[in-house]
């Protein structure tokens, strides 16, 4: 199993090095059980969890605990190997040039699939924390955390993500 299947699959931590295709420089590529015309889509749902997942626990610490017993989502850290200081990164950085380059991915498509993934997840978002009791991490206050977060909504990928946001109808709890 690769390293990014066994931290998926344990919930742990990887590397957003993981991510790059590098088979010539002896690296193993960890999403070769990824058909190549769905790693775009891969990314993108890995994206969006990694991000949520950081938005609760940035956010929401409180609720985390809860969060993370119900999700298990992997983290993304940029660190190389174990020897180092972790440091998660930024979920965008799933679509950063070396990743995209590496895998012959085009950045175009990948934003325009992301778009779509975009609707997909803020609507998902909406019934999963309209539906669960996480304490304070309600549907509307989860998407004004969002929405007042910077690293959410900075760039290219985080602009579609507020956007889909905004758009999005606040929950009214009843």
């Amino acid at each position: 199993m690769s390293a990014v299947g066994s931290a998926l699959d344990a919930g742990i931590y990887f590397s957003v090095g993981d991510l790059i295709s590098a088979p010539g420089e002896g690296l193993p590529d960890h999403l070769t059980h990824v058909p190549r015309e769905q790693q775009s889509d891969f990314l993108c749902a890995l994206c969006y969890v990694i991000l949520i997942d950081q938005v609760m626990y940035s956010h929401f610490r409180p609720d985390y605990a809860a969060f993370q017993a119900m999700t298990r989502y992997p983290k993304m850290d940029r660190s190389i190997g174990w020897a180092r200081t972790m440091m998660m990164a930024n979920p965008y950085e799933a679509f950063g040039p070396n990743v995209l380059a590496s895998r012959s991915i085009n950045h175009v498509t990948t934003l325009e699939r992301f778009e779509l993934w975009a609707s997909f997840v803020v609507r998902d978002l909406a019934e999963f924390f309209s539906t669960n009791q996480l304490g304070a991490a309600t549907w509307g206050n989860v998407r004004e955390a969002m929405l007042h977060d910077f690293d959410c909504i900075a760039g290219e990928f985080g602009g579609v993500i507020g956007y889909q946001l905004l758009r999005a109808v606040p929950f009214v709890e009843e």
